[in-house]
């Protein structure tokens, strides 16, 4: 198992339409080989101009995440771009298990 976390930033003036996309966004990507489960979260504390969400993605494996890195995050993170250009900054984690 593994987790695969992104951290968006939103600019709040399009904060409903991002999360009208991500919903579908997370369900697209459950779609795609090893991706269990996904969990979206907001962070109680933003910055003044954007509004802060944390997808929390759960993985067979390794393994299904360097497949889905290979083949369909180039896609997939085109797809946020096109649609909201700069108005979202995304950084990414790969979480294991510690004990």
């Amino acid at each position: 198992m593994v987790l695969y976390e992104v951290n968006l930033a939103v600019k709040k003036s399009i904060i409903a339409d991002f999360e009208v996309w991500l919903q579908d966004h997370v369900n697209q990507m459950l779609k795609i080989d090893g991706f269990e489960s996904a969990q979206i979260f907001k962070v109680e504390e933003d910055e003044q101009d954007y509004k802060s969400l944390t997808v929390v993605y759960r993985l067979k494996d390794r393994e299904c995440l360097e497949t889905y890195f290979s083949t369909k995050a180039a896609e997939m993170r085109e797809d946020g771009l096109k649609k909201f250009s700069n108005n979202f900054k995304a950084t990414r984690r790969i979480l294991h298990p510690a004990l």
